[in-house]
């Protein structure tokens, strides 16, 4: 019996990302779906994982602000633009550039954002 996408367990969802991947790859896709998965889920993961620890050791709400909320925006924007840059081969360059811009956006509007919390007192006042 064929189960629908939301019943697939962690292991079949894993080995479908896997098989789209290597599908992107035989269909001529170069290295868009690799990228993808570098800008959108590890970059995404590196800035979810950052904020939550710093939010946490600084005392404060394990909450996602608005800005928290723009650069994970921004990392999605950007592995969009890189993958359609594949596609939309007269655009290739300025796609490209725009996807790094965009990247490259997004850890700066986090560094704007958390590193502060690293040099202030911990909002809760515990020691640390």
């Amino acid at each position: 019996m064929p189960s629908s996408p939301h019943r697939l367990t962690p292991r079949q969802r894993s080995r479908t990302a896997w098989r789209a991947l290597a599908l992107g790859w035989r269909e001529g896709l170069s290295q868009a779906p690799l990228h993808v998965l570098g800008i959108g889920f590890l970059a995404g993961m590196l800035v979810a994982m950052a904020s939550r620890v710093s939010l946490g050791h600084s005392g404060r709400a394990l909450e996602a602000d608005r800005p928290t909320w723009g650069l994970f925006l921004t990392l999605m924007l950007a592995a969009l633009t890189r993958a359609l840059a594949e596609w939309a081969t007269s655009l290739y360059t300025p796609l490209l550039f725009l996807s790094a811009a965009l990247w490259l956006a997004a850890f700066g509007l986090w560094a704007w954002r958390y590193a502060p919390l690293y040099w202030r007192p911990r909002a809760d006042g515990k020691a640390g």
